[in-house]
């Protein structure tokens, strides 16, 4: 998926969308899947 779309469905204005959002267009590195996983395999990812 390219950036533009991904920056297109981090939209809302909710702080977890702000942040990554902010933080995809300074440049951080992503990967969009097209499978699903557990929810506790990205536990880790929205901790504090």
């Amino acid at each position: 998926m390219e950036r533009h779309v991904v920056e297109k469905l981090l939209a809302g204005d909710d702080e977890a969308s702000a942040v990554t959002l902010a933080a995809l267009r300074s440049g951080a590195p992503y990967n969009v899947g097209d499978r699903a996983h557990p929810a506790e395999r990205h536990a880790g990812v929205f901790g504090y």
